[in-house]
């Protein structure tokens, strides 16, 4: 598969390496960590396709749980440490996480002799842009964000969207999960297995928003108290990302690729036009606009994703057996 991806791949760090102006130290580290990365990420998903969920997502979260916990004493200064130290210890604890992976799927799972061909890579394009267009949903908002607000409502966004962080990745594990089991079970969940799902997130959302202030005040010491009323558009955006979990499973485990390609393509331009209303709003009304743009942003995509749900549950787009 290097044959497709290392061109992509070069280009896009020689594009990095450039547009940054980084020294040649930084450069070769760069060129190491993206690769591994990439590799980390193929390993954690061939792990939860084989069921083993538990390890695929420690394992491509080890990096960042072992530079935060390395990086925690330098908060309280005391011991200093680089950029390029920070990224060597990223590049080790990828490479430990590489290395348990590989270990396990040699060990633990069955191989097959089959590759995968050129039109099965094609099908993975929609995939791929469903992966990006959910990005804007949190690390995307931040960097539009940024182009439009003061550094003081930049900073103060940027710190408050790390509340809404368990939701992003409590629906990052359920996609995965959930798409793997309808897709090996032929299982299409019914409305009262996702009843049960929005309640539960709609009470969480409800403790989220009641709890937010004093966590802010907490966090960061009275900084962004003045801030604490983004509680109720960032938590119900962060809430229907979450409530997107479960359609967006169903769709990834069942839905022929005719169909996965329509809701690729729509959700692709719902994420333009969610891009141009946090521009927009953020230029000429500041932080709460760009706060409940990305609220809307978040319900079209969610009214995209049930919408695509409902073709599937009517049994007309439903893909039978996977090769």
């Amino acid at each position: 598969g290097l044959r497709y991806s290392a061109p992509v791949l070069a280009g896009v760090l020689a594009g990095a390496i450039l547009l940054y102006r980084l020294p040649m130290n930084e450069a070769l580290q760069l060129a190491l960590l993206v690769p591994l990365s990439l590799v980390l990420l193929f390993v954690s998903q061939v792990l939860q396709a084989e069921r083993h969920y538990a390890l695929g997502n420690v394992l491509v979260r080890l990096p960042n749980a072992v530079l935060l916990g390395l990086l925690a004493p330098i908060f309280v200064g005391r011991h200093p440490l680089t950029l390029g130290g920070a990224v060597t210890l990223r590049i080790l604890a990828a490479l430990i996480a590489c290395a348990i992976g590989t270990v396990w799927l040699f060990s633990k799972t069955t191989r097959g002799a089959d590759i995968i061909g050129r039109d099965q890579r094609s099908q993975g394009r929609d995939y791929l842009a469903l992966s990006a267009t959910s990005l804007m949903t949190n690390e995307g908002v931040i960097v539009l964000a940024g182009l439009v607000l003061p550094p003081v409502q930049m900073g103060a966004f940027a710190a408050l969207m790390i509340l809404t962080r368990p939701l992003h990745m409590l629906q990052l594990v359920v996609v995965q999960v959930l798409s793997v089991e309808i897709a090996q079970r032929k299982w299409t969940p019914n409305l009262w297995e996702y009843g049960g799902f929005v309640v539960a997130a709609v009470m969480g959302t409800a403790v989220g928003i009641v709890i937010f202030p004093a966590a802010i005040h907490w966090l960061y010491a009275g900084r962004y108290d003045d801030y604490g009323w983004l509680a109720v558009p960032l938590m119900l955006s962060a809430t229907l990302t979450l409530l997107e979990a479960w359609p967006r499973a169903a769709l990834n485990g069942r839905a022929v690729p005719a169909l996965i390609r329509a809701y690729s393509s729509t959700q692709v331009v719902v994420a333009l036009a969610g891009a141009a209303a946090i521009l927009v709003g953020g230029r000429v009304h500041g932080i709460g606009a760009v706060a409940w743009a990305l609220c809307l942003y978040a319900l079209a995509r969610y009214v995209v994703s049930a919408g695509a749900t409902r073709l599937l549950l009517a049994g007309k787009y439903v893909l039978d057996a996977r090769d």
